[in-house]
């Protein structure tokens, strides 16, 4: 995976680095929704999320143009880039 700054255009389904709060975070890019950055090894599937009664307070989005991030354990949220703890 490479940074590349100038690039315009981000290669369809390939992980990308970039920058986020002084950090580099790899992400995939949801072919079907290119604005859709599926982050800590989650996947694009189409269809709705859905995060579990014990995050269902926090309100968040669980789809775009009926898309969504398949979150690994230990990650919740719109591109799963919300580390969590189930055991709390």
């Amino acid at each position: 995976m490479t940074y590349n700054p100038s690039a315009s255009s981000i290669p369809t389904g390939s992980p990308t680095l970039r920058p986020t709060n002084d950090r580099y975070q790899a992400y995939a890019q949801c072919p079907e929704v290119p604005s859709l950055h599926c982050k800590n090894g989650s996947v694009c599937e189409d269809g709705v999320a859905t995060f579990g009664k014990l995050h269902d307070h926090l309100g968040l989005q669980t789809h775009e143009s009926g898309f969504y991030c398949k979150c690994l354990p230990g990650y919740i949220g719109h591109e799963c880039a919300i580390q969590v703890d189930d055991c709390e």
